[in-house]
């Protein structure tokens, strides 16, 4: 992993930021479920994807900038920029390329009253799990999880509001709202052998993109102080 970064607190009248970094890392995992034969000799049980190299090399740029616009209100934005190459060998094969524009924007408002407020809206893009793309077993839960070498990472665009404000005190009045547009949501999917479809033995349990799904919160915090 190398990462190097360079920032200025007044660049025209911005605060700013800069940067890059990147990283290689490779995940081998030869066949690790066996049987024993009469003779005590193993006997290895094949499972989809068992015996597979994941390799991914990513690099990502970004750029910040922020400036207060008054007493009472700041601005921050930004894009990062990550590119990677992610193969796959052995028991499947995968090489792709992925790319992706991540901005983001911030609003720091403070409109009085001891009030404040916080607007946000970025793009996130999920780390992918290289485990999730090898096979393994549970024997005490006699289950599989089969592996997918063509697991794609979640991407969301994710909108933030929050207001608090100071609460008996020392105390604190916090409410929190949240929508999430999500793609490719990533969760657990049913795989079968496509030369046998119905067959229940030849289906497995396995990380996988479910579509589009969206997400919405709403949380109230209350902080009372004791004294």
């Amino acid at each position: 992993i190398g990462r190097v970064s360079w920032t200025r607190s007044n660049l025209i009248g911005f605060s700013f930021e800069s940067g890059a970094e990147t990283s290689s890392h490779p995940i081998a995992d030869p066949p690790s479920l066996f049987a024993f034969n009469g003779n005590g000799d193993e006997v290895p049980i094949d499972l989809p994807i068992s015996d597979a190299t994941v390799a991914e090399k990513r690099a990502e740029v970004y750029v910040n900038a922020g400036k207060n616009l008054s007493d009472a209100l700041r601005i921050d934005g930004g894009i990062n920029f990550e590119f990677s190459h992610l193969t796959v060998s052995g028991d499947a094969t995968e090489d792709r390329q992925l790319k992706f524009l991540k901005p983001n924007l911030a609003i720091d408002w403070k409109p009085g009253g001891k009030w404040h407020a916080l607007f946000s809206v970025r793009r996130t893009v999920a780390q992918l799990d290289f485990y999730d793309f090898i096979s393994s077993a549970d024997l005490s839960a006699q289950r599989v999880n089969g592996g997918n070498a063509q697991l794609q990472p979640q991407r969301t665009w994710e909108l933030r509001a929050s207001i608090d404000h100071p609460l008996l005190g020392d105390g604190l009045f916090k409410l929190d709202f949240g929508h999430d547009q999500v793609s490719l949501l990533q969760d657990r999917i049913l795989i079968c052998d496509p030369d046998h479809p119905d067959d229940p033995f030849l289906c497995f349990d396995a990380p996988g993109n479910l579509g589009n799904g969206t997400r919405d919160f709403a949380q109230l915090t209350l902080d009372l102080p004791l004294s």
